[in-house]
């Protein structure tokens, strides 16, 4: 299997496109790549910077990560294009930066001209299916854009390998997209039970972002 690994201190994007072979170095290109469409799957997190990961020499304990970066062709001069997380994707998707692309900020639209990777793998015979974490059923922001199948969901890790058990076969682009609301609300565990902000509080404001009805800290809270 291969990796590509495109990271940045906004979004980490992993690109694995599936075949067979061994790992390349930071700096050749991937080889023994199958010829014709075949699997692709892209993982995009948001918010977390490369420099915390092990794999770049940062002081987290990231094995996962690190098992995967050794096998991979890793990009460390990469940046995100904007400080949230749609607008960051979008340009990820469409290759144009969000003045080009038209989504800058959430609640804005990815612009119908602007081509997604979805669209040019979709044409090239691959399947195109994209799990985004979200409030089920929220909006797409138009990144589902050339997607057979565009879910927001909860947990998109967990429904993406629940997709995978049956199409594993199949030549596809699998987008699985999220920030890891739940994981933050552990943060709040953090404040003790004499905090300023009482824990219920910070997991309730954590759990609505990204979502339509975001919730905001009160300013005697802050």
């Amino acid at each position: 299997m291969k990796l590509l690994a495109v990271v940045s201190s906004v979004v980490l994007v992993l690109v694995l496109m599936l075949s067979c072979g061994g790992g390349t170095a930071v700096d050749e290109a991937p080889a023994g790549l199958p010829a014709g469409p075949h699997p692709m799957i892209v993982l995009a997190v948001d918010g977390l910077r490369a420099d915390a990961l092990g794999c770049y020499g940062g002081p987290a304990a990231t094995p996962a990560l690190d098992a995967l970066a050794a096998e991979s062709l890793r990009f460390e001069w990469a940046f995100a294009q904007a400080p949230e997380m749609l607008p960051s994707l979008g340009a990820a998707l469409s290759g144009l930066y969000p003045t080009s692309n038209g989504l800058r900020a959430p609640g804005d639209l990815l612009q119908p001209a602007a081509e997604t990777l979805a669209e040019a793998l979709g044409g090239a015979g691959l399947r195109t299916v994209a799990f985004v974490e979200g409030p089920p059923g929220g909006a797409d922001y138009g990144l589902a854009q050339g997607f057979d199948s565009y879910q927001v969901v909860q947990a998109p890790g967990a429904e993406a390998m629940a997709w995978l058990d049956g199409h594993a076969g199949e030549p596809f682009l699998l987008l699985v997209a999220g920030w890891g609301s739940r994981a933050l609300e552990d943060a709040a565990q953090l404040l003790g039970p004499d905090g300023a902000i009482p824990g219920e509080r910070v997991a309730e404001v954590l759990a609505s972002r990204g979502g339509d009805d975001e919730l905001l800290f009160d300013a005697d809270e802050m």
